[in-house]
């Protein structure tokens, strides 16, 4: 809420933290659509991503929000904290057909690097800029009024692209850490943001900034240890490092 409240721009806007007060649920997958309608019985917001509505259920008024931070057709739900257990038993009833399962964050984590979608606070900052972190298509506007950013982003447009992209790596023989520095020929290229072990792909992968210029898909890259400087080899791959079902 306190970092909302800097760019608050319109006097009459309230911001307030509802966590105490409110559960957040969310189904992905390729029956994810098909379930939810059948319990909510309504139809959801789509197709655009973060395309929102609310739906009454029992008396209470569910937040719905349509996202697809795991590379799958995939919804948020937000709603008072008391009616969290029932959704929750409904939902799993009503995909028991369609083999539901509960996951953890270990899980959504793997996905979300999978699909090479990044993460606020891990992958990015207020110091990144979009275009870095292949956000133009989705959080970029060249034609809206003023905004935060908005002379930066244009000359960006203008005068050339920016210096480091967001990529993913492959990596060859262990696991690496979040900071660690990615070397090509011994002069440092890049750093990493996210590690995860891909069940899809059954090795580990992880996402990292690299200067474009000088490394492209394919490229054999060493990742260096930020801890003790031990050094295990990677490819530079494409994002996303595996593509679900169309959406």
């Amino acid at each position: 809420v306190q970092i909302l409240n800097r760019y608050k721009l319109v006097s009459k806007a309230k911001l307030e933290d509802l966590t105490d007060s409110m559960v957040h649920l969310a189904s992905h997958g390729p029956s994810a659509k098909q379930v939810l309608e059948k319990v909510l019985g309504s139809t959801l917001p789509g197709p655009q991503e973060f395309a929102c509505t609310t739906i009454p259920w029992q008396g209470q008024q569910i937040h719905l929000v349509r996202s697809l931070y795991t590379g799958e057709e995939g919804y948020d739900l937000i709603l008072p904290r008391q009616g969290g257990t029932q959704l929750w038993k409904e939902l799993f009833d009503a995909g028991l057909n369609c083999g539901i399962k509960p996951i953890g964050l270990e899980a959504l984590e793997s996905l979300r690097v999978e699909a090479g979608i990044p993460r606020y606070g891990i992958d990015m900052d207020e110091n990144t800029f979009p275009p870095e972190a292949g956000l133009e298509d989705k959080a970029i506007s060249y034609t809206k009024g003023c905004y935060v950013g908005q002379e930066t982003i244009a000359r960006i447009k203008t005068y050339g692209q920016v210096h480091r992209k967001l990529m993913g790596l492959i990596l060859k023989g262990g696991l690496a850490r979040h900071q660690d520095k990615v070397l090509k020929d011994d002069q440092e290229v890049g750093f990493i943001t996210s590690v995860v072990f891909s069940p899809t792909l059954g090795q580990p992968i992880a996402l990292s900034y690299l200067r474009h210029k000088m490394v492209q898909p394919g490229h054999e890259v060493t990742v260096m240890s930020s801890q003790d400087g031990s050094k295990i080899l990677a490819q530079v791959a494409d994002l996303p490092f595996y593509k679900r079902s169309p959406l």
